[in-house]
C-alpha cells in the first residue's frame, strides 16, 4: 500500500507483503533537500507510526545518501520500531544511507550490491570561529554514526572513529562488508538492481555519479552500471549526472596540479587536461609527474633526499601505495593510509612508472615489460611490494585465533642466547626485624629456568611473468596465511609442551615433570570434568608455597580444556553464572566456577583438563619472540636473480616454555 504521506518528489514505498509483513523501500537521495527527488526523515517516521500490527519490515534500499540529520532521525525511528527489520541493500547504500542500513536486525546485500562509509561533510561560509564551530558538529555526528557501525559490526567505537577521520571513500562489496560486520548475509539477487515499483531509474541513479570519478575502479564499473541501469535515463537526468561527475573530475584535477597550474611551463597542461573529459585524475598525476621528471636525474647519481634514510614522503608513498595493494587484495587495513585511495587503480606497470618519476627517471621510454623491470631497481618499488606483504603478513598473524594468546605471557628477548628466568615464586621469605638489628640478607632462588628462541621461515617467490601479469592480489593474500602459519607455530610449540614426556609434560630446572605428584599440581583422576575436580584442583593452586617461603595463594583464572570436553566446560561455567545471577541457594554450583575464563584447545589430549593461574600472579607459561622483529613473524626481501624473480623470506623468531609449575594444575579424567 503507497504511504499517502509521500509528497510528489517522494519516493519512498511502503506496501503490504501479507501477513504481518510490510516492505519499505527507500530508493534515492535522504532529506527533503538534498535533490528533486528525496526521502525524509518525516516521511519514514509518519509511514512507521501508520503500521500496525506488523511484526516484520523488509527495508530495501538504493540511494547514493544525503542529509545526516534526516539519516539518523531514519536509523533511530527503524530501530525503535518493534518489529524485525530485514534490511536488503538492492544496489548501493552510500554515505549516510549506510547508516541506515545498520539500523536491520539483518542485513543481506547481494554480491553486486555496494555500502560506503565515510565521514559527514557539509559546506559552509564565514568566520573562522564559525567554521571551527562547524568543524566541531561534524566531529558530533562522527561520534554519534560511529556508535551505529560499532553496535551493528561489534568493531569497536574507537576502530570505527579512525575509519570515519581518515579522509576516505571505504566502500565494500557483499563478501567485504560480511566480513567487516556491516553485513550478516549474502542476498540471492530477486531483487538486486531492480527499480522500486512505480520508480524511475533516473529518480534514485542520479546520487551514484559524484562517487563515480573518485572511487576505485572496480567500484567505479559497478556504480556506473547502477546508475545507468537497464532502462535509459532521461536526458536532464542523464546531463545532471553527467555534468556532477565532470564537476568532480575537473575538481581533482585542479587539486592535484596545486602550484603547477600557475607555472606557465604547465600551465597549458593542465588546462588541456581539464578541459579533455577523457583524461581521468589518475592519467593526468602520472603524465604531471613524468612531464616534472623529464630531462632530470637526481643529484648523486639516483639518489633522491626523500629516500634517505625512510625519508617522510619516502615513507608516505610506501604506505600509501602499499595499503593500496593490501585493500586490493580483499584485506582490511584498519586504518589506511590517506593516500591510498589515489593508489587504488592503479595496475602494477603503473605503480612502476610512478616509481620511475619518483625516482627522477624518465619512463617514456619504457614499454609495460620494461618499466616493471626497471622500476625493480630503485629504492621505492621493492619497498611498496615489502610493505604490502608484511601489513598482509602482520593481519594474518593478529588475526588467527589460537587459544594459548589468552593465557600466556608474552615477552622479548634479544638475541638466542639461553635466557635465564629469576621466578617470582623463589623471592624469599620476610623476617621481622628487632629493633636496632640488621637486615637478614635473602636471595632469588638458584633454580631459575632456561630456555632460547629458535628460527622458523619460509620463503615465498613472487615470479616475473606474475609481476607482467599484475596478479598481485593472490599474491599478497600470500603473507596473511603465512602470518597465520605462524601463530600456530607458536601454538604447536606451547602444546607440545603438554605432550611431553607422556603426558607428564617438560622437564623441569629441578629434573621433575611439569605435572608431578612432588610438585602438588597434579590432581588425583576424576570421571568427568565437574564442580569436585575443580574444587580440588582449585586448592592445590591455593596451596602452592613459594620456594623462599610462605604460600602463594593463587586463584584460578582459566579453565583450559580439550576440544572433547567443550561443551561440558561451557555447560559447568553457564550453570554457575546463571546461579550468581539468580541469586539461587541449596545445591548449586559454586560461584566462582562461572568466573572462569575457558581456554578451548584441541591439540590437548582428551584425558585431562587444566586450570591456571593468572601470569600477572605467578610466572607460567613464557612465549618468548625477538626484540628486533617485535616478537613477530618479519619478511624481508630475497632476490632471486637466476630464478627471474622476486622472493621475500618470512622469518619468526619464538619459543614456549614452562618456567614455573606453580601456576598449573592438571585434572586427569576417565
Amino acid at each position: 500500500m503507497p504511504s499517502p504521506l509521500h509528497s510528489a518528489k517522494s519516493i519512498l514505498r511502503v506496501r503490504a507483503m501479507g501477513g504481518a509483513s510490510a516492505e519499505l523501500l527507500i530508493y534515492g537521495d535522504i532529506g527533503e533537500s538534498w535533490a528533486g527527488s528525496s526521502v525524509s526523515a518525516k516521511e519514514v517516521v509518519d509511514t512507521l507510526n501508520a503500521l500496525s500490527g506488523v511484526t516484520e519490515i523488509n527495508v530495501r534500499i538504493n540511494s547514493a545518501g544525503g542529509s545526516v540529520t534526516d539519516g539518523l532521525a531514519i536509523y533511530n525511528a527503524l530501530r525503535r520500531h518493534p518489529a524485525r527489520k530485514l534490511v536488503t541493500i538492492d544496489g548501493v547504500a552510500a554515505s549516510i544511507a549506510s547508516l541506515i542500513a545498520m539500523a536491520g536486525d539483518v542485513v543481506a546485500m547481494p554480491r553486486t550490491s555496494l555500502l560506503m562509509i565515510h565521514a559527514p561533510w557539509s559546506t559552509t561560509t564565514g568566520n573562522a570561529d564559525e567554521l571551527r564551530r562547524f568543524a566541531d558538529v561534524l566531529d558530533g555526528w562522527s561520534s554519534t554514526m560511529a556508535e551505529a557501525y560499532s553496535a551493528k559490526s561489534n568493531q569497536p567505537v574507537a576502530s570505527v572513529l579512525a575509519l570515519l577521520g581518515d579522509g576516505a571513500d571505504h566502500w565494500y562489496t557483499g563478501d567485504e562488508a560480511v566480513a567487516a560486520g556491516f553485513a550478516d548475509e549474502i542476498a540471492g539477487m530477486e531483487h538486486a538492481g531492480n527499480t522500486a515499483p512505480g520508480v524511475d531509474p533516473a529518480e534514485y541513479a542520479q546520487g551514484f555519479s559524484r562517487f563515480i570519478s573518485r572511487a576505485p575502479a572496480r567500484i567505479a564499473a559497478s556504480l556506473r552500471d547502477l546508475a545507468e541501469g537497464a532502462t535509459a535515463m532521461p536526458d536532464a537526468a542523464q546531463k545532471d549526472m553527467i555534468l556532477a561527475a565532470e564537476r568532480d573530475r575537473r575538481s581533482m584535477i585542479r587539486a592535484m596540479a596545486g602550484a603547477n597550474f600557475d607555472d606557465p611551463k604547465y600551465r597549458d597542461f593542465v588546462t588541456h587536461s581539464m578541459d579533455n573529459s577523457a583524461v581521468t585524475p589518475e592519467a593526468f598525476g602520472h603524465d604531471l609527474l613524468a612531464r616534472m621528471a623529464a630531462g632530470r636525474e637526481p643529484i648523486g647519481g639516483g639518489f633522491h633526499p626523500e629516500h634517505a634514510a625512510g625519508g617522510r614522503a619516502c615513507g608516505d608513498f610506501v604506505n600509501a601505495a602499499g595499503d593500496a595493494l593490501v585493500i586490493r587484495a580483499g584485506i582490511t587495513v584498519a586504518k589506511p593510509h590517506a593516500g591510498s585511495r589515489d593508489f587504488m587503480t592503479m595496475d602494477v606497470a603503473e605503480l612502476a612508472r610512478a616509481c620511475l618519476s619518483r625516482a627522477g627517471k624518465s619512463n617514456r621510454e619504457f614499454d609495460r615489460v620494461g618499466a616493471i623491470r626497471a622500476a625493480l631497481s630503485t629504492s621505492d618499488f621493492p619497498a611498496l611490494l615489502g610493505n604490502a606483504l608484511g601489513k598482509s603478513l602482520r593481519t594474518g598473524y593478529e588475526a588467527e585465533p589460537q587459544s594459548h594468546a589468552l593465557w600466556a605471557r608474552f615477552v622479548q628477548v634479544e638475541d638466542f642466547k639461553p635466557q635465564i628466568r629469576a621466578l617470582l615464586s623463589s623471592a624469599p621469605e620476610l623476617l621481622h626485624v628487632p629493633e636496632g638489628s640488621e637486615y637478614p640478607h635473602g636471595a632469588i632462588g638458584d633454580d631459575s629456568a632456561v630456555y632460547a628462541v629458535a628460527k622458523f621461515g619460509r620463503i615465498i617467490r613472487l615470479t616475473w611473468e606474475a609481476l607482467i601479469n599484475d596478479d598481485l592480489g593472490a599474491f599478497v593474500r600470500v603473507p596473511q596465511a603465512m602470518g597465520q602459519a605462524a601463530r600456530r607455530k607458536e601454538a604447536d610449540l606451547v602444546y607440545g609442551l603438554f605432550a611431553a614426556n607422556g603426558g607428564a609434560g617438560p622437564t623441569m630446572q629441578d629434573t621433575k615433570t611439569l605435572f608431578h605428584a612432588d610438585h602438588a599440581n597434579l590432581a588425583t583422576g576424576t570421571a568427568s570434568l565437574d564442580a569436585a575436580g575443580l574444587s580440588y584442583a582449585r586448592t592445590l593452586l591455593r596451596k602452592q608455597t613459594a620456594k623462599g617461603g610462605g604460600l602463594l595463594n593463587l586463584q584460578p583464572r582459566y579453565l583450559i580444556v580439550p576440544a572433547e570436553l567443550e561443551t561440558a566446560a561451557e555447560t559447568l561455567l553457564a550453570t554457575s553464572q546463571r546461579a550468581a545471577v539468580q541469586g539461587s541457594s541449596g545445591n548449586v554450583l559454586p560461584s566462582w566456577i562461572g568466573g572462569l575464563i575457558p581456554v578451548v584447545e584441541p591439540r590437548l589430549a582428551a584425558n585431562a583438563f587444566y586450570i591456571a593461574a593468572a601470569p600477572e600472579q605467578v610466572d607460567t607459561l613464557e612465549v618468548a619472540g625477538l626484540a628486533s622483529d617485535r616478537a613477530a613473524p618479519v619478511i624481508e626481501e630475497h632476490n632471486e636473480f637466476v630464478r627471474d624473480s622476486q622472493g621475500w623470506k618470512v622469518r619468526h623468531v619464538v619459543a614456549a616454555a614452562f618456567t614455573d609449575w606453580r601456576g598449573i594444575v592438571k585434572v586427569p579424567v576417565a
